[in-house]
Order: C-alpha cells, then sequence, then structure tokens
C-alpha cells in the first residue's frame, strides 16, 4: 500500500508539471527558444573545444595502435641499440633496422632522406601501408616512401627515382608514428629491402622500436636514464614527442576553440539566469497561488528547473552532435598526413563530455531562481507577485541623466535598463564578451597585416629564399619576367655551438648582412664583426643583457662576441645566435657553405610571382619558399575559426538583450502602459527601450575592449611563449573607436523585437486589473 500510494504521488507530481510545463510554452515559447537556441550554441562551442584538445594530447593514439603501440624509437650503433633493447621494462622490441642518410634524387628534387630497412615481421611500429605493396625482400631497387615526405616532394607509386647510387622503383606509400611530419629542416623517410644495407657500414646505425610495460612519463624517465648509462651512444626520443609535432598542426585551432568555449559557456549561462529569473519574478504571484493550494515548495520551485532542463537537454545533444561535425574539418591537416583511415576523429565522448557540462550550467544557472522559489513565502509571493503601483523606487541613475541635460527619453531608457540590475549586468556581460572578442579579433588582423608587411618582425628578413643558393643568371630572368628587381641578397648558414654551456644554434650571414637582419626586440642591430644578435630564450638562460660580452665556442674555436640586441627567432626554440660571416672569419674559424640565398625584392607583392618564375629556371633540388606565405596560411586557418565562433557569441549576446528585454516589457507593462497614459507616443515608447539597450552596450563597450586586449595577449603568448609578445600588435585605435557604435547599435537592435511590443501595448488592457 505504501508503495502504491507513493507511484500515485509521484504520478501526479508528473501530471502537474507536465501541465505547468505546457503552460510555459503557450505562455513563452519565444523566450524558451532562444534559451534552447544559446544552450545548442554553447554545446556546440564547448564539443568543438574538448574534441580538438582531446585530439591534441595524442593526436597518433589511431595510428599508434595500427602500428603496434611504439613507445620510444633508439637509435645509435647496434652494439647500443642491442643493449637498450634487452633493459628490464621492455614489453616487445621490433627487430633492428639498419639506417643511413642518402639522397633521393626525382625528376623535379633532390631531397636528403633517411632510409632504414623494411621491418617484414614486426609486431612494433608496423610502417602503415596506404598504397602499393613491401617491397620484396630480395629486390635491391624497391623501396617505400614515407607519407608526409611523398606528399611534400610530390612522389607517386610507379615512380622511379635515384636513392644514393642505385636507381629504385617506389612500390608503396606509408605512414609512420615514429617519424615526425616531414618539413624543410627535417630529413624524409624511406624504406628499403635488407639486401639494399648489405656491405655498407659506412654512416650506417641500427635502430629499433620498443614497447615499453609502463608507458607514464616517470617510467619513460627511467628508461632513458638507464638507456644513457649502459649506452650512452644511443639516443631514445619518444613516440609522445613524436605525437607533439603532429599536435602543432592544430594548435592555433585548439586554443582559440578552448577560449572560445570558455566565453560561450559563461554567457550561455547568463542567458539563462536572465530567462530563469525573469520567469520567476514574473510569476512570483502564480507560485503563491500554487502554495496557497497546497503544492510544496519544492515542487513549485522544481518547475523553473524542469522548464529548463525540458528545452536545454534536447537543445544540448543536438548542439553537441553539430560541434562533432564542425570539428572534422578542422582536423583536416591530419587526414592529409595519414589518411582517412587512420587520422583522428572527433570522439563520441567529446559531445557526452560537453553536453554534461552544458546542462550543469543550467542547473547552475537556475539555481537563484529555484532558491528564489524554495524561500519565499505564501503571503509574501501573493503580494511581490501584484504589479507595483506608480510610487516605486525612483532611478537615481535615470535622475543623474536629467539634471546632466540628457533627453528624458535617455533618462527613461536607463532607468528602465536598470530596472533590474543582476538582469542589466547579465546583458553587460554577454555583449562584453562579443566586444572583447572582435577586440581580439581586430588586434589578430593588425598582427597579421604587419607581418605580411615585414616578416623581418618574425626573424625571416628575406622574401624568398633559395635552398640551395642558385646562378646569378637565373635570378636576373626571373625578376625581368616577374617585373621586380633585387634590392639585397645574402647567404645564410648555420653551425652547432656553445654559449656558456647551452647547446645553441648559429645563423651565420654573408653578404648583405647590415641589410638583411631580423627584427630587434631589445637592443640594436649589428653593425661590426664581433657582434652578435641572441635570441630569447637563449638570453634567458645565460642570464646576459645587451652589451654583455660571451664566449662561443664554434667550428673548434672559442670567439668572444658583443651581445648587442635580442631578435625574434621563430625556430629552433630561439637558442640562436644571428652572427655576420666576418664576425667568424675574425675568430679563425672557416665560413660554413651556404644553405640558403636569401633575397629582398622591390616590390614584396610580386614575391609570388618571382619565386614561380625562379623555379622554371633553376635546377632540379632547388626550394623557393616565400617567406609571407607561412602568414598568408594561417591567417586563412585562423580566419575560418575565429570569424565563425565571432559569429556565435555575437548570436549569443543578441539572444541575451532579446530574452531580458522581452522579460522586462512583460513584467514593467504597467509602467510602460502608464507612459502612455501621460502622453508618451508609441515611437517614444519603443525609442525608450531601445536606448535603454544601448546604453548597456555602450557599458558593454567599456568593459569589452580592456577583456579583448587582455584575451588577445594570453592566446598570443600560449601560442608563442618565446617572442609572441614581440610579435603581436594591438587593435588599431579606429577599430576599437568603431566597436562603440557597434556595441550599442547590437544591443539596440537585439531590443527592437521588445521595443515594438512596447509601442503596441493597450494602455487599458494593460490597467484593467487596476
Amino acid at each position: 500500500m505504501r508503495i502504491a500510494s507513493r507511484a500515485q504521488a509521484i504520478g501526479a507530481a508528473l501530471r502537474t508539471q507536465t501541465l505547468l510545463l505546457r503552460s510555459v510554452l503557450r505562455e513563452a515559447p519565444a523566450q524558451l527558444l532562444l534559451t534552447g537556441a544559446v544552450v545548442a550554441l554553447a554545446a556546440g562551442v564547448l564539443t568543438v573545444a574538448i574534441a580538438l584538445f582531446a585530439i591534441g594530447r595524442d593526436p597518433l593514439e589511431r595510428a599508434r595502435r595500427a602500428a603496434g603501440d611504439p613507445t620510444v624509437l633508439v637509435s645509435g650503433p647496434r652494439s647500443a641499440v642491442e643493449q637498450a633493447r634487452r633493459l628490464p621494462g621492455v614489453a616487445a622490441a621490433g627487430p633492428l633496422q639498419a639506417q643511413r642518410p642518402l639522397l633521393v634524387a626525382a625528376p623535379d628534387s633532390r631531397v636528403e632522406v633517411v632510409a632504414r630497412t623494411w621491418p617484414r615481421h614486426t609486431t612494433v611500429d608496423r610502417p602503415l601501408l596506404e598504397s602499393g605493396r613491401a617491397p620484396r625482400p630480395h629486390a635491391l631497387a624497391e623501396i617505400v616512401v614515407e607519407r608526409t615526405f611523398a606528399r611534400a616532394v610530390g612522389l607517386r607509386t610507379g615512380q622511379v627515382v635515384r636513392l644514393g647510387r642505385h636507381r629504385a622503383l617506389i612500390v608503396g606509400i606509408a605512414a609512420s608514428v615514429s617519424r615526425p611530419p616531414y618539413s624543410a629542416t627535417r630529413d624524409g623517410l624511406v624504406w628499403a629491402p635488407a639486401r639494399f644495407f648489405a656491405g655498407a657500414n659506412r654512416a650506417q646505425e641500427a635502430v629499433a622500436a620498443l614497447r615499453l610495460r609502463r608507458t607514464d612519463a616517470a617510467a619513460v624517465r627511467r628508461y632513458r636514464a638507464r638507456v644513457r648509462a649502459l649506452a650512452p651512444e644511443a639516443r631514445v626520443e619518444t613516440i609522445d614527442a613524436i605525437a607533439s609535432d603532429y599536435a602543432q598542426l592544430t594548435r592555433l585551432e585548439t586554443v582559440v576553440a578552448q577560449t572560445f568555449a570558455l566565453l560561450g559557456l559563461v554567457a550561455a549561462c547568463f542567458v539563462i539566469a536572465t530567462a530563469s529569473s525573469g520567469r520567476a519574478l514574473s510569476r512570483m504571484h502564480e507560485i503563491g497561488l500554487l502554495r496557497a493550494l497546497g503544492v510544496g515548495p519544492r515542487q513549485a520551485a522544481s518547475r523553473h528547473l524542469l522548464e529548463n532542463l525540458t528545452v536545454a537537454v534536447p537543445a544540448a545533444v543536438i548542439g553537441s552532435l553539430l560541434g562533432l561535425l564542425a570539428a572534422t574539418p578542422l582536423l583536416r591537416p591530419f587526414a592529409e598526413l595519414f589518411g582517412d583511415a587512420l587520422a583522428p576523429r572527433p570522439n563520441l565522448s567529446a559531445a557526452v563530455f560537453s553536453t554534461l557540462i552544458a546542462l550543469a550550467a543550467v542547473v547552475v544557472a537556475t539555481i537563484p531562481a529555484v532558491v528564489r522559489a524554495l524561500t519565499v513565502r505564501t503571503a509574501s509571493a501573493l503580494v511581490l507577485g501584484r504589479p507595483r503601483g506608480p510610487a516605486g523606487r525612483r532611478s537615481r541613475l535615470a535622475g543623474a541623466a536629467l539634471r546632466a541635460g540628457l533627453p528624458p527619453t535617455l533618462a527613461l531608457g536607463l532607468a528602465e535598463a536598470f530596472a533590474r540590475r543582476p538582469r542589466a549586468w547579465l546583458c553587460v556581460g554577454t555583449v562584453a564578451f562579443a566586444v572583447a572578442m572582435l577586440v581580439a579579433l581586430a588586434s589578430m588582423e593588425r598582427t597579421y597585416a604587419r607581418l605580411l608587411a615585414d616578416p623581418a618582425r618574425d626573424g625571416r628578413p628575406w622574401d624568398v629564399r633559395v635552398e640551395p643558393p642558385t646562378a646569378a643568371g637565373a635570378l636576373r630572368e626571373a625578376a625581368s619576367d616577374a617585373r621586380v628587381r633585387v634590392m639585397t641578397q645574402a647567404t645564410l648558414s648555420r653551425l652547432p655551438a656553445r654559449v656558456a654551456g647551452e647547446p645553441a644554434v648559429v645563423r651565420v650571414v654573408e653578404g648583405a648582412w647590415r641589410e638583411m637582419q631580423p627584427a630587434i626586440a631589445r637592443g640594436r642591430a649589428l653593425r661590426a664583426a664581433g657582434e652578435a644578435l641572441v635570441g630569447r630564450r637563449l638570453l634567458e638562460r645565460l642570464g646576459v643583457a645587451p652589451g654583455d660580452r660571451v664566449t662561443v665556442a664554434v667550428g673548434g674555436r672559442r670567439l668572444l662576441v658583443r651581445f648587442v640586441g635580442r631578435y625574434v627567432e621563430p625556430l629552433d626554440r630561439a637558442m640562436t645566435l644571428w652572427l655576420a660571416a666576418p664576425t667568424l672569419r675574425a675568430g679563425g674559424v672557416a665560413t660554413p657553405r651556404p644553405e640558403a640565398l636569401l633575397l629582398r625584392l622591390s616590390d614584396p607583392g610580386r614575391d609570388r610571382v618571382f619565386a614561380a618564375a625562379l623555379e622554371r629556371r633553376t635546377e632540379q633540388g632547388v626550394r623557393i619558399r616565400v617567406a609571407r606565405d607561412i602568414w598568408r596560411e594561417e591567417r586563412a586557418s585562423a580566419r575560418r575559426v575565429v570569424y565563425s565562433l565571432d559569429a556565435v557569441l555575437l548570436g549569443i549576446a543578441v539572444a541575451n538583450v532579446l530574452c531580458a528585454f522581452l522579460l522586462a516589457v512583460q513584467e514593467r507593462a504597467r509602467n510602460l502602459a502608464l507612459l502612455k497614459v501621460l502622453g508618451v507616443t508609441p515611437r517614444q515608447l519603443a525609442a525608450i527601450v531601445a536606448v535603454g539597450a544601448g546604453a548597456l552596450g555602450a557599458l558593454a563597450f567599456a568593459l569589452g575592449v580592456p577583456l579583448g586586449w587582455k584575451i588577445f595577449e594570453t592566446v598570443v603568448v600560449v601560442l608563442n611563449p618565446h617572442d609572441g609578445a614581440d610579435v603581436s600588435a594591438w587593435a588599431p585605435p579606429w577599430a576599437v573607436a568603431l566597436l562603440l557604435p557597434t556595441s550599442v547599435l547590437l544591443a539596440a537592435c537585439a531590443a527592437l523585437p521588445p521595443a515594438r511590443r512596447a509601442a503596441r501595448l493597450k494602455p487599458a488592457r494593460t490597467l484593467r486589473s487596476e
């Protein structure tokens, strides 16, 4: 009997809640639909951020499982690698593979590669064949090319190339998890049968992939220390470090999506809190009636939570699924590296997790309304729920506006906008978030514009780079075809060095070295031999300042140089020095062979035309790179993400203003009707509502501009911890000034539907209850 009575009570409660929910859907469908749309947007952006973050932690997860889940790659002399394979803690070891540097000569290129033995039978670090087949064991002239290297150089299955002294047929294209993606600073990878390495011991070493029993970071560090103690000649590279190189491909999109997800989630909470608190205040009289009829406090209070969850659950699910679809195009770089079969994909768990977070945010945002309904007394609810008389609390803000000589419409608009201060500040918060991201967007565009105008700001003081240097005749012909002049040229080479025990890379410039210098962040440029520029991280490691003298060990000699400035360096972790060739010769160090020719053009806007003309006139194996291309590509990727997410935040801001003023007009209908009775025209009444929203937009501008600068500064430093602050640029003043009318118009336009509703109020019908 007790169970049956409890079931009847639960059924009656559910029926009551269903009837109440139906009445709410009939009364305020626009508000609930806005709430659902905002929750869907927030859940979608959150799903994109979580999916990109999860994939960025291990973009090789699917490929690593298919390859046998290697943990480390050990290379070095054969005996050292053998000892490393036999150490405790190794669960499985791949076969010993021969490895040697070679040169691949294709019809259109000549590139340095690392050739490895094709592992025929292995459970660790299997090459992942994408097309073609494996080389036959006894075939001397068959090779498989790593996928990223093949795509970059333009190699394909069935093509004949020269590998070292042998002509080889490419029989397959494969991906590898034990090799970072191919780049201009990293050699390519090919596999050849064991017969190819027979009898060639010169410059040949061994390599083996290992799977450790424990793969946590501490266990890998202990294994690396044991290898270093037992076989110092062996080199240990973790697959996690290789995965981090792949993760850089989507780091920009990941950081931006996480920033927008946080702001979008907070803004969605503001919208839900606005709608819930407004409905709670407007229904306080109804809650009092329900309490008087015997409905318990919990049942009356749970109505608000049930309303929001009924709309939020399907909205969050739909938004999360749409977020998964939106995240897929952002992962296209991985598909180009691994192929669609092995590329990382957004996990359904990201959608589930974002749905739960969005619903938790809905619950948190509804708490104030629930607490109000739980704690209010029946008599107080019946009194508070009735319309207030005209002798309400005077608006001090409106009084200050009138004393300042502002128009009465503006004063009344301020009074109506801040009639419910918590609601007004929630509106200001969401619009401020949108303004902040617009400030960040303008700063991003200004930064890219500066870098495209002068690549030296990012350590690339050239327009076109040619590797290796080419003949002067080809330069003149290419310049004539492109209708530009080569204004400055110099050669660049690099040497390993040590500065006060710290490993560093020395960049040596010869030729017009005074003109070919990177941007100086601190100090001054090079003026004479014996001076050096230093990268930020090396400068911090050494603890010196511009003007100090430091000894540099390079080329078997020790040079005493003076640091005269810190420059912006995007490569080699900023552990670099920038020297002129006369500095090396003065210290008795032979100038190394130039690696690249650096060119500055009279018209940088025709850099691509010049590069294409030069490429037609150079020999095979010459690589031509345009300095601005890296920023053009990154700007296109950033625009695709930032512009779309900015639109999401603007949509949430509009929804919050619209929802807040719909509630305000409904709640303050009697006050607005009294204004009509006193002679205010419908147009003036609509203007009062729109002006109040515009005032909130102006306040949001004042708060959003400094917030946008801080967000942009934080994102830049996260993306480039060494020189981000030196590379970035703030939004131009005219763009910031333009945001003031933009934010005012955004808020005012969002309040137009409530303003039209206020203009159509019928005083007789509205005041009939009095």
